[in-house]
């Protein structure tokens, strides 16, 4: 006989194990609904002294869109959205600021998808931890989603490093592709983009950044996880996050004159740093053990008291 370790967690929008669930849904979905309204009406009350010529109101009420469910933390929850006609043709809609027309799930949903991502659970163990968090079966949350999700999470966390650091009187663009800096033609590969490119004139030093939003690892398989993501090795065959980084060093502090160009400084005066910055303090920050130690390393709260 085999034991079996799997729990079946209920699904608490399909099963209705939980009445308190139920309730809370359905006064989400009602207080919703009545913010919503708040907005039209605060919406309608702005054009309400404009006037066609024959005194009739120029924007009014014009039903709803279809009826659309909204992931959250709850399941889902049905809402539809009032519709305006603008009566004298100017183009004026209405657009609920709390329901943008493309929303598909509540902010806290899109934030568990890379913390479970990055937690190590499996893409394929998703779908009934999803359900069992978020009910309605987790609908449209594949592993396609988490990838896109995650993606938009770094690109956001390569702009805020990138904000912080012009703060600070430093040049900085998110997101360089290396094929803005050197020639496709004398690419031998695909390099992909440098997170964060910094520099400043006066130093003539350049900052070749990898921006890494990491959680905060807790238990000893977590950190011992996050360690061996940064070893500057192949890892199953493909290169880990820091060699990756450490490729595109190599790539640029040989192309040199590209480099200068692109930054507009003299190449005899560039010294080409390699930085990772986290968004959080991570184990490898302590790692006192790190063969690779020319690549600097600091946490975003780190960068913000001290600059680079």
């Amino acid at each position: 006989m085999i034991d079996d370790t799997v729990l079946s967690f209920p699904n608490p929008a399909i099963e209705s194990t939980d009445p308190l669930t139920d309730i809370l849904r359905t006064g989400a979905q009602r207080l919703l609904a009545q913010a919503i309204e708040a907005e039209v009406a605060e919406h309608l009350a702005y054009y309400e002294q404009e006037r066609l010529p024959d005194g009739r109101k120029a924007v009014v009420r014009n039903g709803y869109l279809p009826k659309r469910a909204i992931q959250t933390g709850l399941g889902d929850v049905p809402i539809q959205v009032p519709k305006v006609r603008d009566r004298a043709g100017d183009g004026r809609k209405f657009t609920s600021s709390l329901i943008p027309p493309f929303l598909k799930r509540a902010k806290s949903v899109a934030e568990l998808l890379p913390v479970l991502y990055l937690k190590g659970l499996s893409t394929g163990d998703f779908g009934e931890a999803l359900e069992a968090l978020l009910g309605k079966e987790a609908k449209g949350l594949s592993s396609s989603t988490i990838g896109d999700e995650t993606n938009r999470r770094g690109h956001e966390f390569n702009k805020e490093v990138a904000q912080e650091l012009k703060t600070l009187g430093y040049e900085a663009n998110a997101d360089v592709d290396i094929s803005s800096i050197i020639s496709k033609q004398d690419l031998d590969k695909n390099y992909g983009d440098v997170d964060v490119l910094a520099w400043q004139s006066d130093e003539g030093k350049i900052y070749l950044i990898e921006c890494k939003d990491l959680y905060y690892a807790k238990t000893a398989k977590e950190i011992a996880e996050q360690l061996a993501e940064f070893k500057g090795v192949d890892r199953n065959g493909e290169p880990d996050r820091l060699k990756k980084h450490l490729q595109r060093y190599d790539l640029l502090s040989e192309k040199v004159d590209e480099l200068s160009r692109y930054c507009g400084l003299p190449k005899e005066e560039i010294e080409i740093i390699p930085y990772i910055i986290f968004s959080n303090p991570v184990p490898i920050l302590y790692d006192q053990s790190r063969s690779i130690n020319h690549v600097k390393l600091a946490y975003l709260e780190m960068v913000k008291e001290k600059g680079l």
